[in-house]
């Protein structure tokens, strides 16, 4: 052993540079573990709803008992969820853990773990689009693939920074084995982020190997492994049957006949652009008055550059929100809702030349630069199958939060007066106040939910063959929360343990309708 190396051994705890996790001082631990127990009894209120329904039944264990074959090779989410969605007040714990980590890991990667960057991440975390938040948040079976996808992804950016920075210690083979692991396991959630992580993998090695002359070997063990994690994954006979074209829930984005090419380009300039970009409607107006700020603080106002940053950053405003408002008041052409593409440009752009003109810190560069080039390469396998719904855009909204905070952090370091800790009060105040609002939601959707099922179990007491019930409340905050169609009303009657014979008919509230779903029309 080198007597370099023995001293990175011993290196103490409190030297951040020279120990694999990073210190936390007692006050991040202390607002860690504030938004830990907040997030945890929130999510007690979270309802089980859609496939939810038939992982909790023996429709789950079912395909647990032939490894799901033929259903997907989200092995790691699938024994997730069936696992979650029957442990109790567990599930609730393990979700705010994994949300905490992303906070953390975001802020890590950003170079920006102060009580502004908490602040300012957090907000824009509970201010996701709402679509976003139901589906890939509250939903048990999208939380278990798309938030544990993207902390894996989150975990290899943070692994890659720390080799690129030279933070970590000198690689053994214990650690390498646990980073394997990690790789191998992160890969068995969502297919995007295997297949992007993949990608990026290879892309961060030989990026390292060019600048530093050697592998480095952190980034390599967990790309090796997350090429064995996704060869498993797309073993899973299900795509074999999606690529012929077989009947299965997942479809190949059709390319040839007369209107593939022009179906592929709505997908990418309508719906990809704007559930990537346009909706996020707080992230963006917080970006843009983050970029402007580090404009002027770093005294390129006048400049070319700087003036290119401005124009792009208010036209991307502009136009993102116009589409946004546009679309709440009437409905828009496909040619119309295409310009979601341009605000989807006019944001790289602007995003791009902000780290190469404004961002001084070199990390802090190459963290943007590789956020860019990850949002890109998730968003890419999207094109080439269908469904896809607002969760899938979960990991992408990550990167934009660290982008985001990239340039918070340069903020921060310029104007002295937004580093102060008085100057974050307020941002944890609004998300204090947001995370009231949904336990007002949450907790009245829980007790609908409550009453829902007492009304069933007293009709069925009763000796009734036949019960009406009513939507939940506040729709837009669950997916899939009411049995509005066959499939839903068996699953959401074998959850609940109801007799199979029992007639639930689900009485039409048009005011509680989410828009875009069918009506509910009395079950069968």
């Amino acid at each position: 052993m080198t007597a370099r190396s023995a001293g990175q051994l011993k290196a103490p705890r409190s030297n951040p540079r020279a120990t694999n996790l990073p210190w936390v001082p007692r006050w991040e631990a202390g607002l860690l573990a504030t938004w830990f127990i907040v997030f945890a009894i929130l999510a007690e209120f979270f309802p089980r709803t859609g496939d939810d329904w038939a992982w909790g039944t023996h429709e789950g264990t079912d395909r647990l008992s032939h490894f799901f074959s033929g259903i997907n090779g989200r092995y790691g989410g699938d024994l997730t969820v069936l696992i979650l969605v029957r442990a109790g007040l567990f599930a609730p714990l393990v979700v705010s853990a994994i949300v905490c980590a992303t906070l953390f890991l975001v802020l890590q990667v950003s170079d920006n773990r102060s009580p502004l960057g908490y602040g300012l991440v957090g907000l824009l975390f509970l201010t996701m689009p709402l679509g976003t938040w139901r589906e890939s948040v509250v939903w048990l079976s999208g939380f278990t693939n798309y938030a544990f996808a993207a902390l894996a992804f989150l975990g290899l950016f943070a692994l890659a920074k720390g080799e690129w920075s030279g933070r970590l210690r000198r690689p053994g083979a214990g650690r390498l084995a646990l980073v394997a692991l990690a790789g191998f396991v992160g890969q068995l959630f969502m297919e995007n982020v295997t297949l992007s992580i993949c990608v990026m993998g290879v892309g961060l090695s030989l990026l390292f190997r060019r600048v530093h002359g050697r592998w480095g070997p952190y980034v390599l063990t967990w790309t090796a492994a997350g090429f064995v994690g996704a060869a498993v994954m797309f073993s899973n006979s299900a795509y074999r049957t999606v690529a012929r074209g077989g009947p299965a829930y997942q479809k190949t984005q059709v390319l040839s006949g007369k209107n593939g090419l022009h179906d592929l380009a709505v997908k990418l300039f309508d719906y990809i652009s704007t559930h990537a970009v346009v909706l996020n409607v707080v992230l963006n107006a917080t970006l843009v008055v983050l970029v402007v700020l580090l404009v002027i603080a770093s005294g390129r106002f006048r400049t070319g550059a700087g003036q290119v940053i401005i124009v792009l950053s208010f036209a991307f405003l502009l136009l993102s929100w116009g589409l946004w408002l546009a679309e709440r008041h009437r409905h828009l052409g496909t040619r119309t809702r295409s310009l979601a593409m341009l605000a989807t440009l006019l944001l790289l752009a602007m995003l791009v030349l902000t780290a190469l003109t404004l961002i001084r810190s070199r990390e802090r560069r190459w963290s943007m630069g590789v956020a860019v080039a990850s949002s890109v390469v998730l968003i890419g396998p999207l094109l080439f199958v269908n469904p896809i719904g607002p969760r899938c855009f979960y990991p992408t909204y990550l990167l934009l939060l660290v982008a985001v905070s990239v340039v918070a952090r340069e903020v921060r370091e310029r104007l002295s007066v937004v580093g102060r800790p008085e100057f974050s009060v307020p941002l944890h105040l609004a998300s204090a106040a947001i995370v009231v609002l949904m336990f007002v939601v949450y907790v009245t959707i829980s007790h609908a939910l409550d009453r829902r099922l007492d009304h069933i179990h007293q009709a069925v007491d009763a000796g009734r063959d036949h019960v009406q019930i009513s939507p939940l409340p506040y729709p837009y905050y669950v997916h899939n929360g009411d049995p509005f169609f066959s499939v839903l009303y068996e699953r959401f009657k074998a959850y609940y343990g109801l007799p199979s014979d029992l007639v639930v008919q689900l009485v039409p509230n048009p005011w509680l309708r989410v828009p875009g779903k069918p009506p509910p029309l009395p079950a069968p």
